[in-house]
């Protein structure tokens, strides 16, 4: 017969190991005092749309922590580890940046709920395999074929692409479609004949968060414009990371509240990321000043928040005259005008051209762009013969030579991410001269990256990335990481 939990049961046992959290972590037990803690007395059980059963122990939506009976079911210390991993998905805005994965892609893959199942993955090797791991935790995580520098170095949503890109390769073992474990040790489904709801032993070898089931992805699309994602994968995965609205919630189950969380309710994402970020500033200073020592992770987490933030547009204003700069020679066969025969002069090596490529596919808008080539005319307007704008999305979808601001073209931005760049720069190897600037201006979400990469490492011009995102494009002799200000 399976037990049931008391109100008090519960809240004792949350007190108990938040009493562990503040001695052992009290970065994290600061910061946990600003999210709504709530527990609903059912077992976490979800049947998703294409047949497959999950079973899970919590869930955070990003301003709360949901935790089911599932998860005081288990051992203390797996419990502990829950709150850890559920805690880290919140300070690391997985629900956010998940949500914005589902709205990019759900047009070009279905089902939708596979996408979730997906992102979930990739957030939650984040998590056990990178973050936990650098705190000492040892997990059962299973590793969906990442190297542990593509889990240390990928954001998220780079890893999210690798795994839709492998679900596009067939499995190593089996030569089938069906898996996204293909460049693993794993065996697909196909090869073990793994499906859907898994009995009760495997419930023993899952990670601290929860029994994730095995689920099926299944092609639900009825458009041909979308991408086929894989049947029978067997990702472990689960539902830990979603948004809901946590009052609907409330309103429709038996629930306790552990605690009332500090997080102003907004229906705006990017609000919400920066209420969370000074969340964690204002947790991690006041564990330091009391005396506590973050752990590695947590100070490298907080040197990121507090450091000081550099204008972009004053980075890529530098970058710009100094690349002029470079372009001027002194000469005494032009003398100076100020101190003529004792001074020599200055000579023009001819005049050179930038090279602008703007990604259309992705996070780029109307506002970056704007900005953008503002700062490329105000500074390079006077000394290029031309500036060359090239757009791209999955092929060339502009080519302009610009001599004024002026004639600079209205561009319509699709916001769909993910792109290729490596076929697009090829098609101008033979016309970038070694005295041109190339700037590209991208999310950097390429398919190709490693193709790409190779491919810019062989141009001899300065190369300038500006970018919207943390991803790393290697080949660039500078990267420059941009933040939209409103137009005043």
């Amino acid at each position: 017969m399976e037990r049931s939990y008391s109100e008090e049961e519960v809240r004792e046992k949350w007190k108990e190991l938040m009493t562990i959290m503040a001695r052992k972590h009290p970065a994290l037990y600061l910061f946990s005092k600003y999210l709504d803690i709530i527990y609903i007395p059912v077992e976490g059980i979800e049947v998703l749309p294409f047949g497959t059963v999950l079973r899970f122990d919590a869930f955070t939506t990003g301003t709360a922590i949901v935790f089911t009976k599932d998860w005081m079911d288990r051992p203390d210390n797996e419990k502990f580890k829950t709150i850890l991993h559920e805690l880290w998905h919140v300070i690391e805005k997985h629900p956010i940046r998940g949500g914005e994965l589902v709205e990019q892609w759900k047009h070009k893959y279905q089902p939708v709920e596979a996408l979730h199942a997906v992102i979930n993955t990739v957030a939650d090797v984040k998590v056990d395999l990178y973050f936990l791991k650098r705190m000492g935790y040892k997990t059962n995580r299973a590793n969906p074929g990442f190297t542990e520098e593509e889990i240390e170095k990928c954001s998220i949503e780079e890893l999210f692409l690798k795994l839709l890109q492998r679900a596009k390769n067939p499995c190593a073992s089996c030569k089938s479609k069906a898996c996204l474990k293909m460049q693993s040790s794993s065996s697909c489904s196909s090869c073990t004949g793994s499906r859907g709801q898994q009995d009760q032993d495997s419930q023993s070898s899952s990670d601290s968060q929860g029994d994730k089931r095995e689920e099926g992805l299944q092609d639900t699309s009825q458009s041909s414009s979308s991408e086929e994602l894989p049947e029978n994968c067997p990702l472990k995965t689960g539902i830990d990371i979603v948004l809901i609205d946590v009052e609907e919630l409330k309103k429709q189950m038996q629930h306790y509240i552990l605690n009332k969380g500090k997080l102003q309710k907004t229906n705006d994402p990017e609000d919400l990321k920066r209420q969370i970020d000074q969340a964690v500033i204002d947790s991690f200073l006041s564990a330091k000043t009391a005396g506590a020592t973050l752990s590695g992770i947590e100070e490298s987490i907080l040197e990121k928040l507090v450091k000081p933030k550099v204008d972009w547009r004053a980075i890529l204003r530098r970058e710009l005259k100094d690349w002029i700069g470079k372009n001027v020679v002194s000469t005494y066969i032009r003398q100076s005008r100020k101190v003529p025969k004792v001074l020599p002069g200055y000579k023009r090596l001819g005049l050179p051209r930038i090279w602008t490529f703007v990604d259309v596919s992705g996070s780029i808008g109307d506002k970056e762009f704007t900005q953008f080539m503002s700062e490329v005319f105000a500074i390079a307007g006077q000394g290029v013969d031309h500036i060359r704008l090239v757009t791209w999305d999955t092929a060339v979808t502009g080519d302009w030579k610009i001599k004024s601001k002026s004639k600079i073209p209205k561009l319509k931005f699709r916001r769909g991410g993910g792109t290729t760049f490596a076929p697009i720069i090829s098609q101008y190897l033979r016309d970038i001269r070694p005295t041109d600037l190339l700037i590209v201006l991208t999310d950097a979400v390429w398919f190709d990256k490693q193709e790409a990469e190779n491919i810019l490492k062989s141009i001899k011009s300065r190369k300038i990335l500006v970018t919207t995102t943390e991803n790393v494009i290697d080949g660039f002799d500078v990267t420059i990481r941009i933040s939209v200000e409103d137009q005043q």
